[in-house]
């Protein structure tokens, strides 16, 4: 823990990527020219994907060194089936974002926050994907992508090795006008008309932008913004409201016994007498 702080902190004070420590990856059973285009294996890769995944740290900030296909949860499952000796390609297209949804709590009118995320080719994918990144949220909220600074993207294929470019970076600043909940969805848009044009001629039948009505649909990923919690302070003092209202209404009944007890079966005993 000690040695991931320090990582942090030479970011805040030089401004520059991690000084990257070649590691040996962990070993599998194909070849090692599936990485061949992809940086060094980092030394303290793990402990920085653990990090990442709490939000303690940015993308942008551990830099493309960091972008293996063991960042992903599904990489163990789809590594030998893909890459091994009877491994094949999954298909001929899919995107994602790895964290793909984000739960932002304590949020109030006129706060913002970053969101750093990852968007990839999925493993096994032969071609080159086109994408331009969109978003849908409610009027109060604005959404600004800060990385890249262009909102269309090309991915590189994955299979038969991973080409470096197969993952990129993905921030935005999220700012919340109103306190309430609220949604952010990064959708999957086609590329602008100057850049699928560009990419099908340097690509040709390679390239492809998979546009479909469901991936059209479907989020790449959420975002869940929940106002703080009702003070407590207010719940309890509701509750003790409440409470002194029950006692000092059985008071006041018991009182009424009582007076009835000692004076009203006084005056009806006399009347007997």
């Amino acid at each position: 823990m000690k040695k991931a702080r320090f990582i942090i902190i030479c970011f805040i004070l030089f401004s520059s990527s991690i000084s990257i420590v070649v590691a040996d990856r962990p070993s599998y059973s194909f070849s090692d020219d599936v990485f061949s285009d992809l940086p060094p294996f980092p030394d303290d890769f793990f402990e920085i994907r653990k990090i990442f995944l709490d939000q303690g740290i940015m993308a942008s900030q551990f830099g493309e060194g960091y972008l293996q296909p063991e960042m992903l949860e599904t990489w163990d499952y789809w590594a030998e089936r893909v890459y091994g000796k009877s491994g094949k390609a999954f298909g001929s297209y899919g995107i994602f974002c790895f964290p793909s949804e984000f739960n932002v709590d304590n949020v109030t009118g006129g706060d913002s926050f970053t969101i750093s995320t990852l968007i990839y080719s999925n493993i096994g994918i032969r071609f080159y994907q086109g994408i331009k990144v969109g978003f849908e949220h409610p009027s109060s909220v604005i959404v600004n992508l800060t990385i890249p600074s262009n909102s269309n993207i090309l991915l590189l294929p994955t299979y038969p090795y991973f080409q470096f470019g197969w993952m990129r970076i993905l921030e935005f600043e999220i700012f919340v006008g109103d306190t309430g909940i609220h949604v952010v969805n990064l959708t999957e848009e086609k590329p602008d008309d100057y850049y699928n044009t560009l990419w099908g001629d340097v690509y040709d039948e390679k390239y492809i932008t998979g546009m479909g009505m469901l991936s059209m649909k479907t989020p790449r990923l959420q975002v869940n913004i929940y106002p703080p919690e009702p003070d407590e302070e207010v719940v309890g003092g509701s509750n003790i409201f409440f409470d002194f209202f029950y006692v000092l209404f059985f008071f006041i009944l018991g009182l009424l016994f009582f007076i009835w007890y000692k004076y009203g079966r006084k005056s009806e005993k006399e009347e007997v007498e």
